[in-house]
């Protein structure tokens, strides 16, 4: 049994659960009896919208999600990203995404939205600085890394792809 009363005199909702006992009764206001400090009929309805929206004045506004430029599925221990030998793990991100795929791992591009031409670019070194260890698009399929390992990606290649 769930008992729950408001005495609006304090400004207080009080919510009693469980069985009730006699003496916690008496201590109880009569819900029947009417208070002096109600102006009408509708206060404890306009109390509560008016809570209501104050709660939904302040709860945070939804967002839109921030598009991702690339994704690439990368194969740690796997020159030919059978995921058999080893999980594929997804790099993906906006900029430059610092995630080391070792020597004697693949990777395969899934997918490349910033780039004009779908071009993604594995970096030598942490933050896409260093040499350019690979490029490459969602049609080149699985790209091995037997004698390099990339630092960092990013959804861009390491020219200028409007050939001007």
């Amino acid at each position: 049994m769930m008992s729950a009363y408001v005495d609006w005199h304090n400004g207080k909702t009080i919510v009693i659960e469980g069985q009730l006992q006699e003496k916690s009764l008496a201590a109880l206001p009569n819900p029947e009896q009417k208070s002096q400090s109600l102006p009408h009929e509708m206060a404890p309805s306009s109390i509560l919208a008016l809570a209501f929206a104050t709660i939904a004045a302040a709860a945070p506004k939804p967002q839109a999600d921030t598009p991702l430029d690339f994704v690439i599925s990368v194969f740690d221990t796997s020159l030919t990203c059978d995921t058999a030998v080893s999980p594929a793990k997804a790099v993906f991100g906006t900029g430059c995404v610092n995630r080391t795929l070792p020597q004697g791992g693949s990777a395969l591009v899934r997918i490349s939205t910033s780039s004009p031409h779908g071009y993604v670019t594995g970096w030598s070194e942490a933050d896409c600085k260093g040499t350019a260890v690979v490029v490459f698009t969602t049609t080149d399929g699985c790209t091995s890394f037997e004698d390099a390992s990339v630092k960092s990606w990013i959804g861009a290649a390491p020219f200028d792809e409007s050939g001007k």
